[in-house]
């Protein structure tokens, strides 16, 4: 981590204002594709890493865990990591790990991190284990916006646990390629607290300039009460140069209030909200347009409500969780937004029956909502449904369990069932053995199933979304031509939704031989996985006047 001399401009100070109001704020308010191809596909690839060990993780079977015997593809960026590695983005230290891809622009696709190749919807984002949800559909195009990694404060975070491979038995839905976990740092003790601060000046002067100022504070307000504030303010000016990368304004505030109700049990609320701001480049054009224009949306905001308990009884333990994520496009002239409320739960329950083990047993439900005018609803000849929300209900039950069969054998046997109200219900088994033949080395694999639900946009008719070109090549086929118009006078073509899909799944092998040496580890990873059902846009044709593709499952 570095910690520079700033020369005291004026748009420093106004950062610096920013992130002290931003504080402030904060503390009164709690004294109260390797793409996987289209159609039936199966990829294989190799994954070898050296790293330092991180001991405990619980990512891969939802408790704690050493990493050795952790029943998955798994690897942790230490909160000493973050601290070497100021850069620009959590995603940017997230692709350095192995089987990450993305990550090394700070907008457009190669922004975005991809886990074995698959784009970013088949990547689950977790923060202390829960759903972040997904502000992709509140741009025009889910490719428009940006990734929801970066709403937390990096002085906040203790660990981030990435798992490779389908995750489905745990988590659902959406972790088809993998989970990223951010695990934050707990209310200490004792008062501490840290901060950072980090400016870079590219050698180009064409190339932007970036500056970032994070704090975490966190002691007990009482005996049994603690508070954790944290907040950071960050900004990275639009390159001047065509081609160029464009800008952008963060700032995010959290506050945590944990409760001690008595020595195993405790309450905690938590609440955030960041802004995210999209900035073009201060230089034009001949036509007096910004040599690069600002990149997703000009200003999203995202707002944060949890409440979770926690209790151990004896050898039981468990886990309760409430709570809610909210993003709204407020740089959209007509406004749109996207919430995803979670109830989610769990009990670990040690047992012995013939050999000893850990089964944890959980549910969730989960509603999402989803209002964009911009591309659902409307009375053109596209869409003839007016009503531009969209929402679901799913609910789910999980059982795993860890079989110690020997001291240096144990077995993991998972299986979920998830319920949608759009598209029924779905199995996600698994199975997995880790052995350690020596002290030193680790031999581990198995075979999972992962699977997708077509999102709220994908499964609607009555979302449509235009293309200039790009989008519409499949129809080249069917005479079209970029000079093609649609009965509405516009050219290109209308890409629909599909009611009628299936969710996306896929079966996962993996190997995997690893070997340690007083905190030291190499390890190589071999995996194989079966695609199907791949929903993609598939040509319509022209009908009534227009040029339409079509959300489609590949057979």
């Amino acid at each position: 981590m570095s910690h520079p001399t700033l020369a005291l401009t004026p748009n420093t100070v106004r950062q610096l204002l920013r992130f002290a109001l931003l504080g402030a704020t904060a503390l009164s308010t709690t004294q109260l594709y390797a793409q996987t191809v289209a159609t039936e596909t199966e990829a294989t690839q190799q994954e070898a890493t050296v790293s330092q060990l991180n001991n405990i993780v619980v990512t891969a079977t939802g408790t704690d865990v050493d990493i050795k015997d952790a029943p998955a593809s798994i690897s942790v960026i230490t909160r000493e990591e973050i601290e070497r590695k100021p850069v620009s983005s959590l995603a940017e230290i997230l692709s350095t790990l192995p089987g990450v891809t993305g990550g090394y622009a700070s907008t457009g696709a190669q922004s975005k991190i991809k886990l074995r190749g698959l784009p970013e919807a088949y990547t689950l984002i977790l923060v202390d284990g829960k759903r972040q949800g997904s502000s992709a559909h509140t741009n025009y195009r889910p490719d428009l916006g940006q990734q929801d990694i970066d709403w937390i404060t990096p002085e906040m975070i203790e660990r981030i646990e990435v798992v490779r491979g389908p995750m489905s038995s745990l988590y659902g839905s959406d972790a088809m390629g993998g989970v990223i976990n951010i695990i934050t740092r707990k209310t200490s003790k004792v008062w501490s607290g840290s901060a950072s601060s980090d400016y870079s000046k590219p050698d180009s002067s064409k190339r932007g300039d970036e500056f970032k100022l994070g704090m975490n504070l966190s002691g007990p307000i009482s005996e049994n009460l603690g508070l954790r504030v944290g907040g950071s303010v960050s900004r990275r000016s639009a390159d001047d140069l065509a081609g160029g990368s464009s800008g952008s304004r963060k700032q995010n505030a959290n506050v945590l209030l944990n409760w001690d109700i008595t020595a195993n049990q405790s309450i905690s609320v938590e609440a955030a909200q960041g802004v995210q701001r999209s900035l073009a480049s201060s230089e034009t054009n001949a036509n007096g347009n910004p040599v690069v224009s600002a990149w997703g949306s000009s200003k999203l905001v995202h707002t944060y409500y949890g409440l979770s308990h926690n209790g151990t009884y004896g050898q039981y333990s468990s886990k309760l969780n409430l709570y809610h994520n909210k993003y709204e496009n407020k740089g959209s002239s007509v406004g749109s937004n996207s919430s995803e409320t979670v109830f989610d739960g769990s009990v670990d329950i040690p047992y012995t029956l013939g050999v000893d083990g850990l089964l944890t047993t959980g549910f969730q439900w989960k509603r999402e909502e989803l209002d964009n005018a911009d591309t659902i609803g409307g009375s053109s000849g596209v869409v003839t449904n007016s009503s531009s929300k969209l929402n679901r209900n799913n609910w789910s039950a999980f059982a795993e369990s860890q079989s110690y069969l020997l001291d240096n054998l144990t077995m993991t046997m998972g299986l979920r069932l998830d319920h949608d109200s759009k598209f029924g219900s779905h199995w996600s088994p698994r199975g997995y053995l880790v052995y350690h033949p020596t002290s030193n080395w680790t031999v581990k694999g198995g075979v999972s199933r992962g699977f997708r639900a077509p999102n709220l946009k994908e499964s609607s008719p009555n979302a449509a979304t235009q293309s200039g070109g790009n989008g519409c090549r499949g129809l080249a086929g069917m005479g079209w031509n970029s000079s093609s118009t649609n009965a509405d006078g516009s050219r290109g073509c209308y890409m629909i939704g599909n009611a009628n899909l299936s969710p996306e799944t896929s079966t996962n092998y993996e190997l995997n031989i690893g070997y340690d040496y007083e905190g030291w580890a190499a390890e190589a990873t071999y995996f194989h996985t079966d695609f199907k059902n791949k929903i993609d846009y598939q040509p319509l044709g022209y009908i009534n006047g227009y040029w339409l593709t079509r959300m489609e499952n590949a057979q």
